[in-house]
């Protein structure tokens, strides 16, 4: 049978190792129900049959685990897949031109990621100097995601939000702003994204993400002009997720 919802564009096919397996069943059933397909990948061989599955079915896209989560146990910044097993998948998509993004918070999954040829790091929000100039220097973009964290910490547990992720989520925005900094000095590819459908941080509110980027020392004249701020070159949807006016503020001829 063909695998659940691969061709779809907005939610990633994902391969993934999961830490723990009673979260990993959790997380697999919720992107089941909403037409994603993951896929546990345990060694270099499953690496690469999992990604050549999604392609063979259809997916436009693959995403990748480089680190852990804010809302998932553990560290936030622990790499979850090795480089080696992320070029394994990442030499599948990319030997058939398709795109590439890892959700990756920590240093060293964000370099493993960068090394092993992806083409979007989801998230940085632990980055180091190095990550910043390989990411300047491989043309990989950022796309920063500044709205997830900030809803987390904004709403809090007062709003049932568990206390482990208004921690880790406080912990991640506390150097963003000065990486973020870093990366239009040294010259970083922006791309734009909200991390839509975790806490508080809804679909068809995905413009706040353009306030917070400007709180963060953007300028509004980059959104559409902007060689580095290349949002109108990494908006990868289907439909109109936020109106004709969020499409049009976010696409460039």
């Amino acid at each position: 049978d063909t695998p659940h919802g691969v061709a779809n564009a907005i939610l990633l096919p994902t391969v993934m190792e999961y830490n723990a397996p009673a979260t990993g069943e959790k997380y697999r059933d919720i992107a089941k129900a909403m037409g994603v397909e993951g896929v546990d990948a345990m060694t270099l061989d499953e690496a690469r049959k999992a990604a050549r599955l999604m392609f063979k079915y259809g997916a436009d896209q693959l995403k990748i685990m480089a680190t852990g989560g804010v809302g998932s146990p553990g560290e936030p910044g622990a790499p979850e897949l090795s480089f080696e097993e992320m070029k394994a998948m990442l030499d599948i998509a990319n030997s058939r031109g398709k795109l590439s993004s890892a959700h990756a918070h920590g240093a060293q999954g964000i370099k493993n990621a960068i090394r092993a040829g992806v083409a979007t790091i989801e998230h940085g929000m632990l980055m180091d100097d190095e990550c910043i100039d390989l990411m300047a220097a491989h043309g990989t973009y950022l796309v920063p995601t500044i709205i997830a964290g900030d809803r987390i910490v904004e709403y809090g547990t007062d709003a049932g939000i568990p206390a482990s992720a208004v921690e880790k989520s406080a912990r991640c925005l506390e150097n963003h702003q000065r990486n973020l900094a870093k990366c239009r000095e040294k010259g970083v590819k922006i791309g734009f994204g909200t991390d839509a459908g975790t806490f508080f941080n809804h679909h068809g509110e995905q413009t706040y993400e353009l306030v917070l980027m400007v709180r963060y020392g953007f300028t509004p004249a980059q959104f559409g002009d902007s060689d580095q701020l290349s949002i109108g070159e990494w908006v990868v949807a289907i439909g109109n997720p936020g109106g004709e006016r969020f499409a049009s503020s976010l696409t460039r001829g």
